[in-house]
């Protein structure tokens, strides 16, 4: 069985020390309260250990949806710099390269964005070629949009499509996505507050 805090995806292998030490603070703080209003013992968290793990789990799938949720919009100024590259006459490998240079700056080392961007720019140095560095990209990042992008991406470089209107194309279709899944979750969160008034 899967140990309760072994991280289960990219995402949650992102969450850092601090965040995780974090959610572990809040659990036990929510824990602590809980057991001293129903109670009124502090060693009634003994009882309240599991619902405690449930608890600490939840916080942690939170920070990874805010993970994923961070890399979408990394993955979009990713394509958005490598298209710029590729306009400006670059070939594709060295649109990597100025595309890492440049996300370097506005990004940290540990940004999953910087993290695969380091790693493909290695493999194309070491002349491994690009469709397969990106299908393998493809295949370690939990992203629809990452697969979409390069099927499309690696189909258009095999058939001398055009790549620079296909990354504005995706550009574009991640943008809107984006927008869209903000828009819902503002709507989620204002049903959940308008619920909570409507049961007092």
């Amino acid at each position: 069985m899967r140990n309760f805090f072994t991280a289960k995806n990219l995402w949650q292998q992102d969450i850092t020390f601090k965040e995780r030490t974090k959610a572990g603070m809040k659990t036990a703080g929510m824990i602590g309260i809980t057991a001293w209003l129903y109670y009124r013992r502090v060693w009634a968290v003994i009882f309240l250990i599991l619902p405690g793990i449930w608890l600490y789990r939840e916080f942690l799938e939170e920070e990874s949806k805010k993970k994923e949720q961070e890399f979408q919009k990394q993955f979009r100024e990713m394509i958005q710099t490598l298209s710029s590259a590729l306009n400006t006459g670059y070939s594709v490998e060295n649109a990597f390269y100025e595309t890492q240079k440049e996300l370097k700056i506005q990004y940290p080392e540990e940004a999953r964005i910087s993290r695969e961007l380091l790693l493909i720019t290695r493999k194309l140095r070491m002349h491994i070629p690009v469709e397969q560095v990106l299908e393998e990209f493809a295949e370690k990042v939990p992203s629809e949009d990452v697969k979409s992008f390069v099927t499309v991406f690696v189909t258009a470089k095999k058939s001398g499509g055009d790549m620079i209107g296909i990354i504005r194309n995706t550009t574009s279709q991640i943008g809107d996505k984006i927008e869209k899944d903000a828009v819902v979750r503002v709507s989620s969160s204002i049903d959940t507050v308008r619920i909570g008034f409507d049961g007092k």
